[in-house]
């Protein structure tokens, strides 16, 4: 689910390629437009402890890759 929000949203490709190096770095570029989104927003007062989203984030994207 992740990944196809990171597609929907943070312009992840949905084909990947052999060249697991760039994929990888796509993805992260893809991942951390996310996690600047949620900082952004506890900025803004829209949510709060940010901290606890992205860590919830970080081990699904680690069970993900």
């Amino acid at each position: 689910m992740l990944e196809i929000i990171l597609q929907k949203y943070f312009n992840l490709k949905e084909d990947w390629n052999d060249d697991y190096e760039t994929e990888r770095d796509i993805w992260l570029k893809s991942y951390d437009k996310l996690i600047d989104l949620i900082y952004d927003l506890e900025d803004l007062g829209v949510i709060e402890n940010a901290n606890k989203i992205v860590d919830k984030l970080d081990k699904i994207d680690s069970l993900e890759m």
